[in-house]
């Protein structure tokens, strides 16, 4: 009887974790007010559905005036490894909800909850968040997959159901080993990177694997030429990408039972099964880790070395003409550089403008001769500070709207109105001193290193004043105090 009870309560305390877990995910910090952000997901899903039935069309629409023949299995291949980079891409943005952060562990830490039960919600809400994903984008090609292909396979309705559920089935199974794949990762560094570094260069992380989704994005044909070359070869290489694992599996179910099909079957369950065990492996290992540890959010004052100080002041005294000025710039660069939200809205950005540039030099590149030739005036060293200074500015632009807190201007209303341009002033200031400056600096390092220091210099200096068109036309006329004014849902 006893036993009885003690399951029926974590049994509801599951439900109610699982629920909180689920929607947790939709609190993202790029739309941190909690109606906004579920608007935005109906928005993100309904657009998934539309790309999921985009992306099939094109696929396959040739298959409505040619035979089969046994030939789609590189569709089913392109269509899976387009899902696992979309999924990957969404689960990179979720990547401070994927594992329990300081709320969870204050509130959960005082309640009767158990780690397994924990886990076993934590584990529920990310099945559903990725079948509510995986539901979004195959709603509609999992119908034109049996429509266009089925009569090939078999022409009875009962089998279109079966093509129908075995598609749906194999995308869902592909983003659960993408989205566990993205656990293990962040799990990993969790665990060997110190508490409060890791809380630092978490974003930074972040931002180097949404590049990376991005630029395998820009590289799918060449992967793709690899995979049918590989086929027709009979070449074991074809056996290291894993949308071909989960084709494969894929093939086999639809009744194709040819050698490679089958080891291809095999190793999609295996890694499958592998990526969940080693995720709970390591997902546990950094619960215990960070659970144990006392994490202080408020700030220590240090104290300044000596030289820092003498520098500092010589800038406030050379480019901050008052009080206002330097308590403003001071602000605008501390929620920059401390604000979780802002710097993942800044990097989303500035990965674009990043798997822009790699895009193109990837569909440029034809072989490795082609670095010997970075020398050269070519258009993606010509366009490179033009595309990352665009996109960095409009981030910053959309970050500014967004507010740090929804209280944080009250200080501000003390100020006199005349004195309300040095808002606007300050801002300027802390675009260029922290980001511009800094990032043409490099680039004049790198533009020096692969011309000469003349022709660096020329370039930067032109890319400088690009920058403050384009900087004087997104920050015309601004109104608001940044980062404390409250903006209406999608006015950026």
């Amino acid at each position: 009887m006893k036993f009885r009870n003690s399951m029926i309560v974590e049994i509801n305390q599951i439900k109610k974790l699982s629920k909180l877990f689920f929607l947790r995910f939709f609190s993202n910090e790029l739309m941190p007010f909690e109606d906004e952000s579920r608007y935005g997901f109906i928005s993100i899903l309904s657009i998934l559905s539309v790309m999921g039935f985009f992306f099939t069309f094109n696929l396959l629409f040739k298959y409505a005036f040619i035979p089969e023949n046994g030939n789609s299995w590189l569709e089913k291949s392109s269509l899976m490894i387009i899902f696992m980079l979309m999924i990957g891409f969404i689960t990179i943005l979720e990547w401070d909800v994927i594992f329990p952060d300081n709320t969870d562990y204050s509130i959960l830490g005082a309640l009767p909850v158990r780690k397994r039960t924990i886990f076993i919600s934590k584990f529920i809400s990310f099945l559903l968040f990725i079948g509510l994903f995986a539901l979004s984008t195959n709603v509609l090609s999992a119908l034109f997959f049996p429509i266009l292909l089925g009569e090939y396979y078999h022409s009875s309705a009962l089998f279109f159901f079966y093509f129908s559920l075995v598609h749906f089935i194999i995308t869902f199974l592909a983003n659960i080993f993408m989205f566990f794949v993205i656990l293990i990762i962040k799990g990993f560094l969790m665990a060997l990177i110190p508490g409060k570094i890791y809380k630092k260069i978490s974003s930074t992380i972040k931002g180097i694997l949404l590049v990376g989704i991005l630029a395998i994005f820009s590289y799918i044909p060449r992967i793709l030429e690899m995979i049918k070359h590989s086929m027709k070869s009979i070449d074991n290489s074809i056996y290291y990408f894993p949308n071909m694992w989960f084709t494969g599996l894929y093939e086999y179910l639809l009744g194709r039972k040819y050698p490679v099909y089958i080891e291809l079957s095999k190793i999609a369950i295996y890694s499958l099964g592998f990526s969940i065990i080693i995720s709970f492996i390591v997902y546990q290992v950094s619960y215990n880790r960070l659970s144990k540890l006392n994490i202080n959010n408020s700030d220590i004052c240090k104290k300044k070395n000596k030289l820092i100080a003498l520098i500092v002041k010589c800038f406030d005294n050379l480019f901050l003409k008052n009080s206002v000025q330097k308590a403003v710039y001071y602000f605008n660069r501390i929620t920059l550089k401390r604000s979780g939200k802002h710097k993942i809205k800044l990097i989303g950005f500035v990965s674009v403008g990043i798997g822009i540039i790699i895009s193109k030099y990837v569909s440029e590149q034809a072989s490795l001769e082609y670095l010997k030739k970075l020398g050269e005036w070519h258009f993606v060293i010509y366009s490179l500070p033009f595309v990352l200074l665009f996109f960095l500015l409009v981030g910053l632009r959309s970050a500014v709207n967004l507010p740090v807190s929804p209280g944080s201007n009250w200080i501000f209303k003390l100020i006199k109105k005349k004195d309300k341009t040095q808002f606007r002033k300050s801002l300027y200031k802390t675009v260029y001193f922290q980001y511009i400056i800094p990032l043409l600096f490099f680039l004049f390092l790198y533009y020096s290193y692969v011309w000469n220091i003349k022709k660096g210099f020329v370039f930067i200096v032109y890319a400088f004043f690009i920058s403050l068109i384009i900087e004087r036309i997104l920050f015309f006329n601004l109104k608001i105090i940044p980062f404390t004014c409250i903006s209406l849902p999608d006015k950026s």
